[in-house]
């Protein structure tokens, strides 16, 4: 039996088996695997597009990709640049960007005393425990709520 050299096209095969874990769709056919290339004989690098920066499949679609990778010759490794495509609805138009900063939530209400400076910081926690990057903006004029429920009363913003 012929030994298959490793070769990109080698690679995407194996990869087109790697299905979406909600849709049951190929990752490579919803454009989810991007730029894969071969490092070495041993890694295979890849961008993995996900729906959210905080995706809870992540660890699932990392063995996936491991498995297929590993009915190749050489079983390569793979080196994953992990990124998000959230889409865009109902979004400000002409709204200023922030440099860094992908995709914004707010929270707000018409009435005070109803646990939204609570809300953002557990949504924050949250998100960060997941692997997003986060940060909160409190523009609560009338109190601190944001630094006492981090204790963070004596830092100061940069």
């Amino acid at each position: 039996m012929a030994v298959t050299q490793l070769t990109e096209e080698v690679v995407l095969a194996a990869l087109s088996t790697v299905k979406d874990p909600e849709l049951h769709r190929g990752m490579i056919e919803l454009k989810m695997i991007q730029d894969v290339s071969l490092v070495d004989p041993r890694t295979v690098a890849m961008r993995v597009v996900l729906t959210t920066p905080a995706c809870p499949l992540k660890n699932q679609i990392h063995d996936d990709i491991d498995a297929a990778l590993a009915t190749l010759p050489g079983a390569p490794k793979a080196e994953i640049k992990w990124d998000a495509q959230v889409s865009r609805t109902g979004s400000i138009p002409q709204m200023q960007q922030i440099e860094g900063v992908k995709n914004v939530v707010s929270v707000g209400a018409g009435k005070g005393g109803v646990g939204k400076s609570t809300s953002a910081v557990n949504l924050a926690l949250a998100l960060g425990q997941l692997g997003a990057r986060t940060g909160v903006l409190d523009a609560d004029v009338y109190g601190p709520n944001v630094p006492i429920l981090l204790g963070a009363q004596r830092e100061k913003p940069y």
